[in-house]
């Protein structure tokens, strides 16, 4: 469930109506609400949708530990969590999940109804690791800035 809480400050220009990925230091926005928020080689890793109430909730996800085992995904049943990690819902709008060296490979919050902040370790079979933090970005050994993705159809692309 989203928070009511203000949008987190960017560089960016972002309208207020736009919706708003913050995926460590990238920004994507669009006027239409992605229904993917994270891809990696052409793979859904988050994906969200929307009730008949307006309200998102994630549909899909996929992570991976560095070994490429399943370590967490929502399906049609819900959440799994493999049974060694450990997983933590600080509030309504936020979820963490942590691999088995307990460190955290996920952290969902819906900020608000416009806004999602995604931070993590994001692994896929035979990709680099995508690695989301506040400060920056990382696919493999290279680092990225801040970024403004403005009209992204996908949330956040890594091929």
């Amino acid at each position: 469930m989203p928070s009511n809480l203000p949008r987190p400050q960017t560089t960016c220009h972002v309208g207020d109506d736009e919706f708003a990925i913050f995926a460590g230091s990238i920004v994507a926005f669009n006027s239409e609400r992605p229904t993917v928020l994270l891809s990696i080689g052409g793979a859904d890793i988050i994906k969200a949708d929307m009730d008949e109430n307006g309200r998102i909730h994630l549909s899909t996800l996929k992570l991976y530990d560095d070994q490429n085992e399943i370590i967490a995904r929502i399906t049609s049943d819900g959440l799994w969590v493999h049974p060694l990690m450990r997983r933590e819902r600080p509030d309504y709008s936020t979820l963490v999940i942590y691999d088995r060296r307990d460190a955290e490979v996920l952290k969902i919050k819906f900020i608000n109804s416009n806004t999602i902040a995604i931070s993590g370790i994001f692994r896929y079979p035979n990709r680099p690791p995508v690695i989301l933090s506040d400060r920056e970005s990382q696919i493999g050994p290279l680092r990225l800035g801040s970024g403004c993705l403005g009209h992204s159809k996908v949330g956040i692309q890594f091929n």
